[in-house]
């Protein structure tokens, strides 16, 4: 898990039955990553349900990534459209699995909220909505962590009877 960052790993604790998914939304690249692995896996499937929801650390956060750096994968155009970076892009990610084959009556919205534990945060959140699965956009190799791992370090090590998918 270390020393993975290019490729999705798809960690699975115990029995995954449920088809509803918890993706991790983040004004980052690699959160508009880990949804379009989402939708490309689970296109045209009208049994999926998709929870968008940002969880916050409570002190320290990770920094809004600049317009500029979803250009190359998205375009200027298509991010002048749909980058909401003030909003943690909701819309953004709600945009991708759209475009990639879920219908958009699938997908819900939660209200962010911050924590003191995001990993924490997230598996909550997922329990509350019966997820069997977290999509986390996963930084790079070389990305700051704090004392305790980042969250997807944190999410991975909490997860029981469910999968936690980490795209990067």
């Amino acid at each position: 898990m270390k020393q993975c960052h290019e490729v999705p790993l798809w960690i699975i604790d115990g029995e995954v039955t449920s088809t509803s998914f918890l993706l991790a939304v983040h004004s980052r690249p690699e959160s508009l990553m880990a949804a379009d692995h989402l939708a490309f896996m689970m296109q045209n499937n009208p049994d999926t349900r998709i929870y968008l929801y940002h969880s916050g650390a409570a002190f320290g956060s990770t920094k809004v990534s600049p317009p500029e750096e979803f250009h190359k994968r998205w375009g200027e155009q298509w991010c002048r459209q749909y980058l909401d970076l003030d909003n943690h892009l909701y819309r953004a990610h709600e945009r991708i699995l759209v475009e990639n084959g879920i219908e958009a009556e699938q997908i819900t919205t939660i209200e962010p909220h911050m924590d003191l534990d995001a990993g924490h945060d997230l598996m909550r959140q997922a329990k509350k909505h019966a997820c069997g699965t977290i999509v986390i956009g996963r930084r790079g190799r070389e990305a700051e962590k704090g004392l305790l791992g980042g969250v997807s370090d944190r999410t991975t090590q909490q997860a029981e009877d469910m999968a936690v998918w980490l795209v990067g």
